[in-house]
C-alpha cells in the first residue's frame, strides 16, 4: 500500500505531482512523459483500495464546477476524480495543445500536459511568462462521454455515484415557508445553516489528518530511544458521527479503517458507505447481535473477542449459509483486562508462561479455541483499553531515556506486551493446537507456531487511544483507536445522534446533503421551490426552476436519456492510440484530473488552437484529463461480480430469483425463466448477418397499463432494475414515438454539438424493457416509422444506425430486450411466450406499479453476484458444446423432423440459443444431454401456449388487437 501522506498529495494536487515528474524527466516529449504519467499512476491507485479513494465525478462534483462560470469558484477544479462512463461520441476527433512552455529567465520548464497548457499564466511568476516558446506542440483524442444511461439505483452506489437517482430532484426538495411561518425560526435556521457548514466543511478529514501527523511525529520520537519507527493503524472510532463524516474522512482523508461500538448501527452504516471501508468493531459483542453482526460483508476486524462463547456465536453466524461470503476470515483480538477493573471486558493477562495460573488460563483456552474450533476466525493480536490513570502519555514520552522506560511508566502496555510475548510462548507448546492437522491452522498460523520464530508470533498489539496514542506508537502498538480527536464532539445521546443521521441512513449520504443545503437556501431566500408530496421520500419539484443546487446539464442533447440523473462532459485522451481504439456506448473507467472545456470547434485541426478563443459558443462542460483508463464490462460492478464464478450453478438461487421475477408476470415461473435467460445472453459470435448468443423474448398477453398515459412502469421492469446495473423501459406510446425531440437513434446535423445521442445508444448488456401496450390508437407518423425501423434493426441485426447529414451507418449492439405485447409482437423477437394470465383490469393492476415485500439487502447481493457472473462476454465465450452431443442433437433433430414435418431449422436455431443459456443458467460450462432435454421439454411448454393463444384469438377474435 502506498502511504496515505502520498494518496493526498496525489489526490489533491496532482497536477503539482505531475510538475515534479516532469522536472526529474530526461525525456520532456509528450507522448514518452504521457506514457510515465501513467504508469507512474496506474502502479499508485493499481490497489482496489487504493482506486477507491479517488472521488467520483457525480452531479454533485459537476455542479459547483459549472458554477464558476457564473463568478464562484470550486474546489473540485484540478482534483484527481474517477468516471465510469459511457463513451458517447468519438467523432471529435484530435486537439493540438501547448505540451511545455518555458520563459525568460527561467530554467525550467511548465508542463502543459492534462490541463495545465495554461499554468504559465496561473504562475506565481506569470509576468515573466511573456515570451512563451509555442514550438512544443502534443496532441490528444477528445470524446464526449455521459453517464451510464439506465443505471439502477444500486449500480450507482456500487460505482460510487451518489445514491439518488437525481441531484435535481434531490435538491428541490425543500419546502420553503411563508413569511410567516419563518418567524420565530430563526433558531432552526442557524441549525440548519451550520450543519450546511459542517457539511460543506467537513472536520473529519482534518482531523485525521492532525492524528496521522501526532503518531508520525511520536513514531519518529520512539526511533531516538529505541523503538521499532513502525506506524501503527489508525482506526477512527466513528460511534454516534453521521455517515457523512466519515465518508469525507474516507474521501478526503484517504481513511480506510473505521471503528464502530454498536451492531445496529455499523449495520446501519455500513448499507450507505462504500464497500470499500474496512470496519472495525469496538464494542462488547452480545449473543444475539452476532448474526446481525456477520451480515456486514466488509467487517475488518473484531477487537473486542473476550470469551468462548461469543467466539461460538461469530462461527455459527459466519458458516451460515445466510452469511455473506467472505474473501478471507474474520480477524479477531483477544480483548485483555489489563488493569483488572470490573466495569471492563477480557481476560486477565498472562504475566508469566511457566507458571501458569487459573487466573490466566481462560486466554489460553480461549485462543486455542479459536484456533482449532473456528475456521471462519483468525487470531490476529491482542487488545486492551486499559485504565485512564495508567495514560502516561506526554510526560512519559518525554522523560523517556528507552523504549523500556515508556513500556514501564504504563502498566497496562507493559502487561499486553508481557502477555502477547506468553501467550505465543504457549500457544507454540500446546499439545491441543500441535495435534490438531486440519491444513488451514497450519497454513494459517505458520508464523504464529513456527518454534524459535518472532515472539510477537504474528500477533498484534491494540492499545493506545486519544490520550496515549502517542506512547503507544513509540513503544510498537500495531493499532491505535482514536474517537474524539478524529471527528470532534459526539451527540449528546444516542438518541440524539440517530435522529441527526436519519435521513443520510435513509435515502443517502450526497441525497440528504443536497436536500439540506437546497432547504437552507430555499428558507434564505424567501422563495418556493418545491412542495412535498404526500408520501416519504418523493417531491414534486417546479419544472421551471429545480432548485438551487440542481445539476443542469449543458448539452442535455448528447444524453441518450436526459430526463435521468446523469453527467456529460469530454474526455482528453493523451495515449491517442489507445483511445482510437474506443467505439460509441462503450463502458470505460478513467481516472484524471477533473477541469471545465468546451466542445471542440470546426477549424481546431486545422489551426492548432486549443479551442479557447471567444470564437466558440459551445457552453462549458466538466472535462477529466484521462491520466489512465481501461474498458470494462456493465457487469462489473465494483466486486459485486468474482471473475469466474458460476453463482447460479446453485439451483436454490436460480430458483428463487425465478420465483422471484415471477411476481412480476402475475405468478408465471415459465415466462420468469424465459425473461432470466434472456437478461444473461450475449452474443458470443457474428457470422454475416447472423448474431449468435441473443434471445429477444416477447411474452404476450401482457395486458396495457390499468391508467392512462406512457408513465405506467411494469413490477417486471422494477424487479428487473433492482437485480441488474442498467434496465431501459421503452415506452411505444405514439406521442413519444412521434416526437422529434426523441429519437431512438444518434444522429448528427453537422452543427457545432456533434453527435446527438439516440435513446437506444446504450451500454452493450443493458436491459430494454419494451411495452407495446402503452400504444394507443393514432397516426404513425414518419419520425415514428423511422424510430420502430431502428427498434427493429436492433433486435433483428442487433445493430443500430447512426443518422448523418449525407448518410447512415449502422454500428454492432448487444442488448438484452424483453417485449411485452396484448398479441403477438409486430416487433422482431426469438421466442413468443403467451403469459399465463388472464387479460383484465385486475391483472393488469397487478402487473404494473410499486412491487410489494422487497427482499432483504443481503439475499439481493447474493442474487446479483449470480446473475452478473453469468452475464458476462467471457462465460458466452468460454461455454462449450463437446462432439458427442453435437451429434445426439443432430440425430434427435433429424428424428423430430421424421415425427412432424412442421419442425424446420428455425426451430434448431431457437432450440441452441435456448440450450445454451439453459445451461449457463444453471452454472454449466459445456452442455451435457440432459440440459438438451430440459431445453426441448421448455420450448414444448411455450409452443404448446402459443397454439392454445391461437385457438382461442381464433375462438374470441374480437380479444385480440
Amino acid at each position: 500500500m502506498v502511504p496515505d501522506t502520498y494518496f493526498t498529495h496525489a489526490l489533491n494536487k496532482p497536477s503539482d505531482l505531475i510538475q515534479s515528474l516532469y522536472d526529474k524527466a530526461t525525456d520532456k516529449s509528450a507522448p514518452t512523459f504521457a506514457r510515465d504519467v501513467e504508469s507512474h499512476f496506474r502502479t499508485t491507485f493499481a490497489h482496489a483500495d487504493a482506486r477507491s479513494k479517488i472521488p467520483v465525478l457525480s452531479q454533485a462534483v459537476a455542479q459547483p464546477l459549472l458554477q464558476q462560470q457564473h463568478g464562484s469558484t470550486s474546489s473540485t477544479a484540478g482534483k484527481l476524480v474517477r468516471w465510469r462512463c459511457m463513451v458517447q461520441d468519438t467523432g471529435l476527433g484530435t486537439e493540438v495543445f501547448l505540451s511545455s512552455s518555458s520563459a525568460q529567465g527561467h530554467d525550467s520548464a511548465r508542463c502543459g500536459l492534462f490541463g495545465a497548457e495554461n499554468s504559465a499564466a496561473a504562475h506565481s511568476d506569470a509576468d515573466d511568462f511573456t515570451h512563451v516558446d509555442s514550438s512544443k506542440l502534443g496532441e490528444r483524442t477528445v470524446v464526449y462521454a455521459v453517464s451510464v444511461p439506465g443505471r439502477s439505483d444500486w449500480a450507482r452506489r456500487a460505482w460510487g455515484e451518489d445514491s439518488a437517482s437525481s441531484a435535481s430532484s434531490a435538491s428541490s426538495a425543500s419546502q420553503t415557508p411563508s413569511a410567516t411561518d419563518r418567524d420565530g425560526q430563526g433558531d432552526e435556521l442557524s441549525s440548519k445553516m451550520a450543519a450546511t457548514s459542517l457539511l460543506d466543511e467537513p472536520q473529519s478529514p482534518q482531523k485525521v489528518e492532525e492524528v496521522r501527523q501526532r503518531i508520525r511525529a511520536a513514531v519518529e520520537k520512539g526511533k531516538a530511544v529505541g523503538g521499532s519507527g513502525k506506524e501503527p493503524r489508525l482506526v477512527a472510532v466513528s460511534k454516534l458521527h453521521p455517515p457523512s463524516a466519515i465518508l469525507a474522512a474516507h474521501r478526503q482523508a484517504g481513511q480506510l479503517h473505521f471503528g464502530e461500538n454498536y451492531v445496529q448501527e455499523m449495520v446501519d452504516k455500513a448499507k450507505v458507505l462504500p464497500r470499500e471501508i474496512r470496519w472495525h468493531f469496538v464494542g462488547g459483542l452480545q449473543s444475539n447481535k452476532g448474526k446481525l453482526l456477520a451480515s456486514i460483508p466488509n467487517l475488518y476486524l473484531l477487537e473486542t473477542l473476550d470469551s468462548v462463547k461469543a467466539a461460538n456465536v461469530l462461527q455459527k453466524a459466519l458458516s451460515s449459509p445466510d452469511a455473506p461470503k467472505r474473501d478471507e476470515p474474520l480477524r479477531v483480538y483477544l480483548q485483555v483486562n489489563t488493569s483488572g477493573e470490573d466495569a471492563k471486558s477480557g481476560q486477565p493477562p498472562i504475566l508469566d508462561a511457566q507458571s501458569l495460573d487459573e487466573a490466566s488460563r481462560p486466554l489460553l483456552d480461549l485462543a486455542v479455541h479459536v484456533i482449532t474450533k473456528c475456521p471462519d476466525l483468525r487470531l490476529r493480536g491482542v487488545m486492551t483499553i486499559g485504565a485512564a490513570a495508567n495514560s502516561a502519555n506526554t510526560a512519559a514520552g518525554q522523560e523517556a531515556k528507552s523504549v523500556e522506560d515508556l513500556v514501564s511508566a504504563n502498566p497496562d502496555f507493559e502487561k499486553l506486551i508481557r502477555t502477547r510475548k506468553n501467550l505465543v510462548a504457549l500457544l507454540r507448546s500446546s499439545s491441543d493446537v500441535a495435534k490438531s492437522d486440519a491444513a488451514h491452522i497450519k497454513e494459517a498460523y505458520a508464523q504464529l507456531l513456527a518454534e524459535g520464530g518472532d515472539e510477537s508470533g504474528g500477533l498484534e498489539l491494540s492499545m493506545g487511544m486519544s490520550a496515549d496514542l502517542e506512547v503507544a506508537a513509540m513503544v510498537g502498538s500495531d493499532n491505535v483507536r482514536v474517537g474524539t480527536d478524529c471527528f470532534g464532539r459526539r451527540p449528546g445521546t444516542r438518541d440524539e445522534a440517530m435522529a441527526g443521521m436519519k435521513r443520510e441512513l435513509e435515502v443517502g449520504i450526497e441525497a440528504a446533503m443536497a436536500e439540506l443545503r437546497s432547504s437552507v437556501q430555499g428558507q434564505g431566500q424567501g422563495q418556493d421551490k418545491a412542495s412535498a408530496s404526500g408520501k416519504h421520500g418523493e417531491v414534486s419539484a417546479s419544472a421551471s426552476d429545480p432548485g438551487p443546487l440542481a445539476y443542469q446539464d449543458p448539452l442535455p442533447q448528447k444524453a441518450p436519456l436526459p430526463e435521468e440523473g446523469h453527467v456529460g462532459g469530454l474526455i482528453k485522451f493523451y495515449d491517442v492510440d489507445a483511445a482510437e481504439k474506443l467505439k460509441t456506448t462503450e463502458m470505460v473507467d478513467v481516472v484524471g484530473i477533473l477541469d471545465t472545456a468546451s466542445l471542440p470547434h470546426a477549424e481546431w485541426q486545422e489551426s492548432g488552437s486549443s479551442g479557447t478563443s471567444g470564437n466558440n459558443t459551445s457552453p462549458s462542460v466538466p472535462c477529466v484529463h484521462a491520466l489512465f483508463f481501461e474498458p470494462v464490462d456493465i457487469n462489473d460492478a465494483q466486486g459485486l461480480a468474482a471473475a469466474g464464478s458460476f453463482g447460479l450453478s446453485d439451483q436454490g438461487k436460480r430458483s428463487a430469483i425465478i420465483d422471484y421475477l415471477s411476481t412480476g408476470l402475475g405468478g408465471d415461473k415459465v415466462a420468469a425463466e424465459l425473461v432470466l435467460l434472456s437478461v444473461i445472453s450475449r452474443i458470443h459470435s457474428r457470422r454475416a448477418s447472423l448474431s449468435l448468443g441473443a434471445l429477444t423474448v416477447n411474452l404476450s398477453n401482457f395486458p396495457a397499463p390499468p391508467a392512462s398515459g406512457s408513465g405506467a412502469t411494469t413490477k417486471i421492469s422494477r424487479l428487473l432494475s433492482s437485480l441488474l446495473p442498467s434496465v431501459v423501459d421503452v415506452s411505444m406510446d405514439l406521442k413519444d414515438l412521434n416526437d422529434p425531440k426523441r429519437s431512438f437513434s444518434p444522429r448528427s446535423s453537422g452543427g457545432e454539438v456533434g453527435l446527438e445521442a439516440g435513446r437506444l445508444q446504450l451500454v452493450n448488456g443493458t436491459a430494454l424493457v419494451v411495452n407495446e401496450g402503452t400504444m394507443k390508437e393514432g397516426e404513425l407518423k414518419e419520425h415514428g416509422i423511422r424510430n420502430i425501423k431502428s427498434l427493429s434493426s436492433v433486435l433483428e441485426s442487433h445493430k443500430l444506425p447512426y443518422i448523418f447529414p449525407y448518410s447512415e451507418f449502422e454500428f454492432e449492439t448487444d442488448l438484452n430486450v424483453v417485449v411485452l405485447s396484448q398479441g403477438k409482437s409486430f416487433l422482431p423477437f426469438d421466442v413468443q411466450c403467451p403469459l399465463a394470465v388472464a387479460s383484465s383490469s385486475s391483472v393488469a393492476s397487478a402487473l404494473y406499479g410499486e412491487v410489494d415485500g422487497m427482499p432483504v439487502q443481503d439475499k439481493l447481493e447474493g442474487w446479483r453476484r449470480a446473475l452478473l457472473s453469468a452475464r458476462t462476454l467471457q462465460v458466452a465465450q468460454a461455454f462449450e458444446i463437446p462432439g458427442e452431443v453435437s451429434e445426439y442433437i443432430q440425430s434427435e433433430f433429424v428424428e423430430s423432423r421424421r415425427e412432424d414435418k412442421e419442425v424446420g431449422q428455425e426451430d434448431l436455431l431457437r432450440r441452441m440459443a435456448l440450450v445454451r443459456l439453459l445451461a449457463i443458467s444453471k452454472g454449466e460450462k459445456t452442455l451435457t444431454v440432459d440440459t438438451w432435454k430440459a431445453a426441448v421439454e421448455l420450448d414444448c411448454t411455450v409452443s404448446q401456449r402459443r397454439r392454445a393463444a391461437v385457438a382461442q384469438q381464433q375462438h374470441h377474435p374480437s380479444g385480440s388487437r
